[in-house]
């Protein structure tokens, strides 16, 4: 799986190269190496690893067990709130 942009190296490289004003933390990276991303992320060997609902069957939302959940930097779970999305846009995913 590659992590980076045209001309960037993976991880540190690219953040630098086109997001060097930003915060790179509590970030959710399966399969990256963190040997080459900032320190305060998460890094699991896979996918399957993040425990989603139902990760085949297309809700990324997490399972309770996932032990992402409450880890985001302000306590709720990482990655997107797929219910405010859902709410915000009249849709449902």
């Amino acid at each position: 799986m590659e992590h980076y942009g045209s001309g960037a190296s993976e991880g540190n490289g690219t953040i630098a190269a086109f997001f060097s004003d930003s915060q790179f933390l509590g970030s959710v990276i399966a399969g990256a190496n963190p040997a080459t991303y900032p320190w305060g992320n998460f890094y699991p060997p896979n996918l399957d690893a993040v425990e989603f609902i139902n990760l085949w069957g297309r809700n990324y939302r997490l399972s309770l067990w996932s032990p992402y959940i409450r880890t985001a930097t302000d306590g709720t779970d990482v990655g997107a709130n797929i219910d405010e999305i859902n709410a915000a846009a009249g849709t449902q995913y």
